[in-house]
């Protein structure tokens, strides 16, 4: 999934909730989050795999359980806001895989999202795609939407 699909899909997941602008922000970094943390880590050779730590949603579980135990405040919505955001990415990978399949992304059965338990070649889940880069449709797809958003957003403030 392209940049702009996932900050699509972070904008739908939270456009029913009236964010301000530093919640807005955490959504857009939230949305972000997964692939600044993991590319990196696969560009210096810590992780073979461009889908490890940002990518788990056991690390995902472990943070928004203890977002939980902060007391509601200041930050709490925030930190929820961000939450959505990481977790959007998620929805919009899974839904990329599923439409691109294994020729493309080399991913089957979204293996990735149990890590580290289950790495992404693990039972020989990784297939190679050749270096062949796809766009799904559902990347054209979340870019039309981003901008359909964008315009009604616009609209709206008139």
């Amino acid at each position: 999934m392209n940049i702009w699909g996932h900050v699509t899909m972070g904008g739908i997941l939270g456009s029913e909730r009236r964010f301000g602008a530093f919640c807005t922000l955490a959504l857009l970094l939230g949305c972000l989050f997964p692939d600044i943390v993991d590319k990196p880590l696969k560009l210096i050779g810590i992780y073979p795999w461009g889908r490890t730590v940002g990518h788990s949603t056991l690390v995902w579980a472990a943070y928004h359980l203890s977002i939980q135990t902060i007391r509601p405040g200041r930050f709490s919505a925030v930190l929820h806001a961000f939450s959505i955001g990481w977790i959007s990415h998620f929805l919009a990978d899974v839904l990329d895989d599923f439409a691109q399949g294994v020729e493309c992304t080399g991913y089957v059965f979204t293996s990735w999202m149990a890590w580290p338990i289950w790495n992404p070649d693990m039972f020989d889940l990784k297939i190679f795609s050749g270096g062949r880069e796809c766009i799904s449709t559902f990347e054209v797809l979340f870019t039309v939407l981003g901008v359909v958003w964008l315009v009604r957003a616009r609209k709206g403030r008139r």
